[in-house]
């Protein structure tokens, strides 16, 4: 996961949790593993094998489903980017180049898998992750939760996303573009 996502997540994680529950969680990780995701930098990638654990153990230490709390941070996280200026921008982007560009932002924030895209209908989008056959289910349900944020802040505010596992990866549908 790349360091971006990382220390993004760390930090709005905190703020969600508190200071108490947050050390809490990583004080209930191996010390190897805590180390190694507080040393995360924006340039850092960090192996899934730490950031499985922190997740859970935020979770737990918090008193919440680690899930649930993950999709809580990346919506929150994802809509305090988009607040400023750039929801103007966005919501005079097409459905077509906002989700045209998933492609771009999957790759920069993993380094296995890829997404595809596609628009059936002006209402519809499809994307594709492909060649993760085992994908994490953060790493899915936090795909699915940024791509509905970043729709619902460029003024689809009845944009849904669901999400299904596939043997090769995931497949969202986008609806209610409009």
């Amino acid at each position: 996961m790349s360091g971006v996502l990382v220390t993004t997540g760390r930090e709005m994680t905190r703020t969600i949790i508190g200071h108490e529950a947050y050390d809490r969680g990583l004080a209930a990780v191996p010390p190897r593993i805590a180390e190694a995701y507080r040393r995360a930098t924006l340039l850092s990638w960090v192996p899934l094998t730490v950031v499985d654990p922190v997740i859970e153990a935020m979770g737990v230490a918090a008193g919440r489903d680690p899930l649930d709390l993950q999709d809580q941070v990346a919506r929150t996280t994802v809509e305090r980017s988009l607040r400023s200026m750039w929801r103007v921008f966005l919501g005079m982007t097409s459905n077509e180049a906002l989700v045209s560009r998933v492609p771009m932002i999957f790759g920069k924030s993993f380094n296995w898998g890829r997404v595809v895209t596609s628009f059936p209908r002006p209402d519809q989008a499809i994307v594709q992750l492909v060649g993760w056959p085992n994908a994490q289910m953060h790493v899915l349900r936090g795909t699915r939760v940024g791509l509905e944020a970043t729709l619902q802040a460029a003024g689809r505010k009845s944009a849904r996303v669901s999400m299904e596992r596939t043997s090769d990866g995931a497949l969202y549908v986008a609806s209610a573009l409009r």
